[in-house]
């Protein structure tokens, strides 16, 4: 009969044999992932439009975030260093770009995106002022900066060379090109509110008038004042401001 330390220490030796067996077997299984992820990149720097193409959907948001956390900290200290009387609409622009594209969907690196001006909630759609104008404006500049394709429809096929000037934008539709790779728009209203002026932005689809991103953000009344209209009424300029 076997003593009963002999029984417990041919336990403990079986296993452990097979835990190392276990451990050998994890392992080998890691280095398998590794070398195929290694792979997976090298094919990815091989093929630069497979690259493009993984980086649409829920990857091309798990990047975002990525970098937003990562660079956090350096955006709060970057903010706190910013006096609150040089923020202008840019400043604002930026931020609201960040929480736009915190949530959107559906628009990756190969989606061709335009923006609308916005415009007051409670006024008419076919009127912006100088602020909705300009807010479209430092938006471009933000979604081009997060490299989204930016359609500007406002170009048209020529150079108009005139006395004044030479232009290639225009705000007439008929020198406009009407059919246009643009797959999602992104615009919204304003409502004017006693601290300055409430944005609401939203990405759409164009054909499908599905909301895939949405962004809120306050305009304070100093940058909202801080815009001068080129529009002159009995020789004086018109600001923009909360009445």
């Amino acid at each position: 009969m076997k003593h009963p330390l002999s029984i417990l220490l041919s336990g403990l030796v079986v296993s452990g044999l097979s835990g190392c067996a276990s451990f050998d077997k994890w392992t080998q299984f890691e280095e398998e992932q590794t070398e195929q992820k290694i792979e997976e990149v090298e094919m990815l720097a091989d093929n630069p439009d497979e690259q493009l193409e993984q980086s649409s959907g829920v990857s091309f948001q798990q990047r975002y975030r990525k970098r937003l956390l990562e660079n956090q900290s350096s955006l709060v200290n970057r903010a706190q260093k910013v006096n609150q009387n040089s923020r202008d609409i840019n400043y604002f622009a930026r931020g609201l770009m960040q929480d736009l594209v915190g949530n959107l969907q559906y628009v990756n690196g190969r989606t061709p995106v335009a923006i609308s001006s916005f415009v007051f909630l409670d006024g008419s759609y076919e009127y912006a002022d100088i602020v909705g104008k300009q807010l479209s404006e430092s938006l471009m500049h933000e979604v081009h900066k997060f490299g989204i394709p930016l359609v500007d429809f406002k170009a048209t096929e020529f150079i108009r060379v005139t006395p004044n000037g030479d232009f290639i934008l225009s705000q007439d539709f008929l020198d406009l090109d009407g059919d246009l790779p643009i797959k999602y728009v992104i615009t919204g209203t304003m409502v004017k509110h006693v601290s300055g002026y409430l944005v609401n932005a939203r990405a759409i689809g164009l054909e499908s008038k599905a909301v895939v991103g949405t962004a809120q953000a306050i305009l304070p009344t100093s940058v909202v004042n801080s815009l001068i209209s080129s529009d002159v009424s009995k020789g004086v300029e018109l600001m923009s401001g909360v009445q």
